[in-house]
């Protein structure tokens, strides 16, 4: 059997395991929190333009209806 200072040494590298381990996965959470955010912005700006596509349209219908 190991001696208690063998322990010890797993747990220090099972520590040091676990800190990189919650670290990359900080990066990984920080960079898919900037892609949310870039992604809700895409998705504003297309309803923006969604909008204006149709009000553009609701006139085109009215200039239609003023010819017939």
């Amino acid at each position: 059997m190991g001696s208690e200072k063998d322990k010890a040494h797993l747990f220090k590298w099972t520590d040091k395991s676990v800190v990189e381990d919650i670290e990359d996965f900080q990066d990984l959470f920080d960079v898919l929190l900037v892609d949310n955010i870039a992604f809700q912005k895409s998705v504003r700006d297309g309803e923006t333009m969604m909008k204006g596509h149709e009000s553009i349209i609701e006139e085109m219908e009215d200039a239609i209806a003023h010819c017939e």
